[in-house]
């Protein structure tokens, strides 16, 4: 995790406004931040502590797990890549702004999904992931309009097979956050490595059937 101070669009800026009285003439002046600073010396340390709290409740993958901690790194040993993932059920994203050719990250966004939604297939887990990250975007943009990058054709899978899967009341929530707004548009693409969304770097596209993949779970 970066420490750092991200700059604040100008049609934003009037948002942190704020007004300073100079404690020896009594004046006061209207001011703005033009950066917001992110940095703050203890905040590793702070993060470390309340990173450890949390991992106490962690239980290892299935079999042999090691996990290790250095700071906000962690790192997890299982004997087969698919018993160091498969255990995970963690919506992961990136919230970036475009700076010229690349994308700028503003924040990593990192949730568990819920014991019901980790028991789905893939593709709809996906599609839960998707959901919770825009609920989380929604409090950092302003009511801004978002642009969903995902590796897999969501709206497809939610309209499809979401009814078989999801109850009445987790459908109707997942096409309110997801579907319908107008400022939300989903954009299916073949990134799925962090980096490369930030680059902008294309890598081959990974195919598979979707709706096949559901309907053999």
């Amino acid at each position: 995790m970066n420490y750092e101070n991200n700059g604040i669009r100008r049609d934003q800026q009037k948002i942190f406004a704020f007004e300073l009285e100079n404690p020896t003439s009594g004046g006061k002046a209207q001011l703005t931040w033009t950066i917001l600073p992110q940095e703050y010396k203890n905040s590793p340390t702070l993060f470390e502590e309340q990173l450890a709290k949390d991992l106490e409740s962690w239980e290892a993958p299935p079999g042999k797990g090691k996990l290790l901690q250095y700071v906000d790194d962690i790192l997890i040993a299982t004997l087969t890549e698919e018993g160091c993932v498969a255990w995970m059920g963690i919506a992961q994203g990136i919230l970036a702004q475009d700076l010229g050719p690349y994308r700028r990250a503003d924040d990593y966004l990192s949730n568990q999904l819920d014991a019901v939604a980790k028991g789905w297939p893939g593709c709809l887990r996906a599609v839960a992931a998707v959901v919770l990250n825009i609920q989380e975007a929604h409090k950092f943009n302003l009511g801004q309009k978002i642009t969903v990058l995902v590796s897999h054709r969501v709206s497809s899978v939610l309209e499809t097979n979401g009814g078989h899967w999801l109850s009445p009341q987790q459908f109707l929530k997942y096409q309110v956050i997801m579907v319908e707004p107008d400022d939300v548009e989903i954009v299916v693409t073949n990134i799925v490595n962090p980096a490369s969304f930030l680059s902008g770097n294309q890598r081959e596209s990974i195919h598979h059937d979707y709706l096949e993949t559901i309907e053999a779970t």
